[in-house]
């Protein structure tokens, strides 16, 4: 983890709410969001500086981040069935 990272998640308003791993969890945990209206941001492991890899879906990291203020409903809306 860099410096930068650190700092970015000690000063940051956002949390971490769920960490996605490939495309379909991604999509599933998304929806959830959405329909219930949370608005959320995403950090990826993807280096898109090196295309020559390939790169296997089902092997991404998706880091879904709220407001600290929406976490509650955040959490819910990703536990509901």
């Amino acid at each position: 983890m860099s410096l930068l990272n650190i700092f970015k998640g000690i000063f940051s308003k956002k949390k971490l709410v769920y960490s996605a791993f490939g495309n379909d969890n991604y999509y599933r945990i998304i929806s959830k969001l959405k329909s219930n209206g949370v608005k959320y941001s995403i950090k990826t492991n993807i280096d898109y500086g090196h295309k020559r890899d390939f790169i296997n879906s089902k092997y991404i990291q998706y880091d879904i981040y709220v407001r600290e203020e929406d976490e509650q409903k955040a959490i819910e809306a990703i536990h509901k069935k």
